[in-house]
């Protein structure tokens, strides 16, 4: 499809020239602090690709072909609190079966994380048990809202968004297409069983007849169907 080709030669072309550009200043090393903001900014390929598209080949419909469903709150809530606490389950239910598989004792991570600021040559702003549970309570749940709008708004609006909608709608189209093949595929053999039963005449075949029945139960069946 020729607007799945526009919005890929645009997605990949945003993407990899902002690569080019930090691999042309000594990529993650030349560029130092800004690595983030030139990841971000490759992140938002896809999205602009898609708005793009949207514009060329989806006038008046556009939010509906990013994939913005109007719906109730509820189930967006719904699965927002599920995103942010099943990674949490999975994580702890792993560490517990890996703990318990290893008969290994858990670390502790007031401990580590001391240990590691100490090492960078810093002093501990407060108790490391402390600073765990405030990095815990403030870092995890930002982390996660920062991430989620990130890839909501750039990667996921192009690939699970527009082109997610594309391929929804040419698998709908399929199942139409093949769905008035059959019913015109019926109509069209009940007309050609009458014509032939009338051509017939007394009850022998003509050839044409015999030419018309062929091509009805070989080429044109075969072709509407597949």
């Amino acid at each position: 499809m020729r607007a799945v080709a526009v919005f890929l030669v645009i997605a990949f072309g945003i993407s990899w020239a902002i690569a080019y550009a930090m691999h042309s200043q000594g990529g993650f090393a030349g560029v130092g602090i800004m690595a983030a903001a030139y990841l971000t900014a490759m992140m938002f390929g896809p999205a602009i690709a898609a708005v793009i598209t949207a514009l060329i080949f989806d006038r008046g419909r556009v939010l509906a072909a990013l994939g913005f469903r109007p719906g109730g709150f509820g189930p967006v809530a719904l699965w927002t609190v599920w995103g942010w606490v099943l990674p949490v389950i999975l994580v702890a239910a792993a560490s517990l079966l890996t703990l318990a598989l290893t008969q290994a004792e858990p670390a502790d991570a007031a401990a580590r994380m001391a240990e590691a600021v100490l090492a960078a040559g810093q002093e501990m702003p407060m108790p490391a048990e402390t600073l765990l549970l405030v990095q815990l309570a403030i870092g995890v749940p930002v982390g996660i809202l920062v991430n989620t709008v990130l890839l909501t708004l750039s990667e996921e609006l192009g690939w699970r968004g527009w082109l997610g909608m594309i391929a929804e709608r040419a698998a709908t189209l399929q199942l139409l297409r093949k769905g008035l093949s059959f019913m015109l595929n019926r109509r069209m053999a009940v007309g050609f069983a009458s014509w032939r039963s009338h051509a017939a005449g007394s009850g022998t075949e003509s050839p044409m007849s015999r030419a018309m029945q062929y091509l009805l139960n070989r080429n044109l069946a075969r072709g509407w169907l597949v």
